[in-house]
């Protein structure tokens, strides 16, 4: 694949005297040449972009269509991955975090109304650890006021191993003492919000544990024990999916 000195030069000869911009400046994964500004049509924009990986970003306004001219990209909403090869095209909607990793693949992008600064909002990044605690095919879950669940988690401090946070936070959340790891399951990726209100874009980094004792002393949140089935339809759909691929896989036996 051409590096991106080439694609730039691609793009200037292609579309000459439209402004090319490279992020970030020095060494640019993602390269885009504004063909129909906003400057000269508020109500659409439209964009050729080279992508290697784009940052994780959402639009309060604008509504976003990606259609792969070349190559192939993996999209993400909301830390959900959706492949699209030439000549597919994929439609998101305001408020979603979405973000792209490709071998520099070409892509157009058509933004309704056109693409502004002001509606262009970065999403930090965060990451956190917890686990999946298995005792007699039931699993401890975080419950929320409105009924849904989420695995017991939390924030890495600093100089913490991701297992060892794991391990802090499960026992923390759950008031479970004699939990140990017996294995790392996977990462999964969602937004979230942070205490200060923040949302971010998080990676949970998960394990999968077991308690001798089902004796809980004093625990952080309300703690409600299901099996994957009772948990799946309370769970965030990326969450769900998680533990649904790894029960498809073998990772997780019941």
């Amino acid at each position: 694949m051409k590096n991106f000195a080439e694609v730039i030069a691609q793009l200037k000869k292609e579309f000459p005297g439209k402004t090319v911009i490279s992020n970030p400046q020095a060494n640019p994964t993602e390269i885009i040449c504004e063909v129909e500004p906003t400057s000269q049509n508020p109500d659409r924009s439209v964009a050729i972009a080279f992508i290697k990986q784009s940052e994780p970003h959402r639009h309060s306004t604008s509504v976003e269509t990606y259609a792969v001219e070349a190559g192939k990209l993996d999209l993400y909403l909301d830390g959900i991955k959706k492949n699209l090869k030439t000549g597919q095209s994929f439609t998101i909607r305001p408020e979603i975090i979405h973000w792209a990793k490709g071998n520099w693949a070409r892509v157009k992008v058509v933004s309704k109304p056109g693409w502004t600064a002001i509606d262009h909002v970065t999403i930090e990044k965060a990451v956190s650890a917890g686990g999946l605690v298995m005792n007699d095919n039931k699993i401890p879950f975080v419950k929320f006021t409105n009924g849904t669940v989420t695995f017991p988690k939390g924030h890495i401090e600093k100089g913490e191993t991701r297992k060892a946070a794991a391990l802090r936070e499960v026992r923390e959340e759950t008031g479970l003492e004699s939990v140990r790891v017996i294995k790392k399951l996977g990462v999964v990726t969602r937004p979230g919000v942070e205490p200060d209100g923040r949302i971010v874009i998080k990676d949970i980094h998960l394990f999968l544990m077991e308690t001798e004792s089902l004796v809980q002393g004093e625990h952080d949140r309300e703690i409600v024990w299901l099996t994957v089935n009772e948990a799946l339809p309370k769970l965030m759909t990326q969450e769900a999916e998680f533990l649904s691929k790894c029960l498809s896989s073998g990772c997780l036996h019941l």
